[in-house]
């Protein structure tokens, strides 16, 4: 009769959601009664579930690794959707998050770059202004060139 009524316990608090407390009372039952049928399953069905969250989060973490590589190899756009996907599971995945923000900053700063090499006019040899020594203005006068901060390559 005890063991219906911690069985019972347990259930509820399975269905509630509450697994630590149905997996404990489902294992106090089990200690003294450790062929009852009613346990049996309740503790097959927390092993199921301990089970696919385990898989869900090898799984989240193997996207997070790949959207990390992407990131790293300036795939911003693949980085983004993959952390995105990540999110439509785990939407507080802080992670997750972070990459978003750096792969927009990776997108945002290429087209600055793509844009300030396009105003860059080319100079003899395909150089730009900033790899020659200087350029010169209308009047023939030699004008150095200037370093912009945060383009690679001066």
């Amino acid at each position: 009769m005890t063991a219906d009524n911690e069985i019972a316990q347990a259930r509820t608090h399975f269905e509630a959601k509450k697994y630590r407390l149905a997996a404990k009372e489902t294992a106090a039952v089990l200690k003294v009664y450790p062929n009852d049928p009613q346990a049996l399953e309740l503790k097959g069905k927390l092993a199921e579930l301990a089970r696919r969250a385990l898989e869900k989060k090898q799984k989240i973490e193997a996207a997070l690794e790949q959207a990390e590589a992407a990131l790293e190899g300036k795939q911003f756009t693949r980085a983004k959707l993959i952390a995105q996907q990540v999110l439509d599971v785990e939407p507080e995945n802080k992670r997750a998050k972070r990459v978003i923000e750096m792969a927009d900053e990776g997108q945002q700063n290429k087209m600055l770059q793509d844009v300030v090499k396009g105003l860059l006019p080319s100079v003899g040899g395909g150089e730009t202004p900033s790899s020659s020594q200087g350029v010169q203005n209308q009047s023939g006068a030699d004008i150095p060139s200037l370093p912009l901060p945060g383009l690679s390559g001066q």
